[in-house]
């Protein structure tokens, strides 16, 4: 529990380049990968913001063209965007939306399945619905990335 009462949560960077990963006030911990592991998880990272920014760039060039053809119709006095536009504009946010989760989910998964300290069961984290949003978060695989990168092995180190 943190000071608040609240069950802990969040993410702990270990100078020997494990994560401990908090999660409803349980800690999980995962050892620094090797480097065919890290390659492979950096990959699958890359393939997943990959898939995200595909879809980003599809929604984005939606976008372009409902605002285009919304300055059309206002030159002609005629409504910007109708009610069809307005929801499938929408539909297509919430497709992004979880389309993200659901790639960054999968991520934290492999990093899980493929990283947990033996002998530590981390918590069943295989959807976006079983993990706290703070953790399917694109700059937070980053960071742990940037981290695997920078920490120096230390001998005996798990």
């Amino acid at each position: 529990m943190s000071d608040d009462g609240n069950p802990k949560e969040g993410i702990d960077l270990r100078p020997d380049g494990g994560v401990h990963v908090w999660l409803d006030g349980t800690k999980h911990r995962l050892r620094r990968p090797r480097g065919r592991e890290f390659r492979k998880l950096r990959e699958e990272l890359e393939d997943r913001l990959d898939a995200i920014n595909v879809a980003a760039d599809e929604s984005a060039a939606w976008s372009d063209r409902l605002q285009q053809l919304g300055d059309e119709r206002e030159e002609k006095g005629e409504p910007r965007i109708t009610g069809e536009e307005r929801s499938e504009d929408r539909r297509r946010g919430r497709e992004l939306r979880d389309l993200t989760e659901s790639e960054m989910a999968g991520w934290w998964a492999s990093v899980i399945s493929t990283l947990v300290v033996e002998g530590n069961s981390p918590a069943d984290v295989s959807d976006a619905e079983d993990m706290p949003p703070w953790l399917i978060s694109p700059s937070q695989a980053t960071t742990v990335l940037d981290h695997w990168r920078s920490a120096p092995s230390l001998s005996g180190a798990p």
